[in-house]
């Protein structure tokens, strides 16, 4: 059966990517991880019953912590949407931000990726149009070459 993950599932572009991947046909479970299960799927949701929540800690796959980076890997998703990001202003500093937005989206990828089986990877963001040099965009950006090029070739 084809699975798909959805990272960042709770955030504003995060839960429009979960309602699309619960009601396609092509995946048969859908797998959010984060601290809070998604409070925008409820029976009447299209597609609900294919939810499955995992709590993770994105610090800890950071880290390198191989239990907790073991829950994304033991899925074997055909798909990794990634729609995780934050606001400078939530995250409380420039180095929280680029965290959020870069380093947890390049280790969860990581952590995702089953070596041997063929797997897409979907980078999911909204930034400031028409502000090239946004920190979202950099950050954004660095996440996007750093996935080409390394966690899925």
């Amino acid at each position: 059966m084809t699975s798909a993950i959805v990272l960042g599932s709770t955030g504003e572009v995060g839960k429009h990517t979960l309602l699309a991947a619960l009601a396609s046909p092509a995946f048969a479970h859908v797998h959010s991880f984060g601290r809070s299960p998604p409070k925008n799927v409820n029976p009447d949701t299209p597609g609900h019953d294919k939810l499955v929540h995992t709590a993770l800690d994105f610090d800890k796959v950071c880290a390198g912590d191989a239990a907790e980076a073991a829950k994304l890997g033991a899925v074997g998703a055909a798909a990794v949407l990634i729609a995780l990001g934050t606001t400078r202003a939530s995250a409380g500093s420039a180095e929280a931000f680029t965290r959020i937005d870069k380093e947890y989206v390049l280790a969860a990828a990581k952590a995702a990726r089953v070596e041997g089986t063929e797997q897409a990877v979907v980078y999911c963001s909204v930034s400031g149009v028409g502000q090239p040099h946004t920190p979202r965009l950099i950050a954004g950006g660095l996440a996007k070459a750093n996935l080409s090029s390394s966690a899925y070739p």
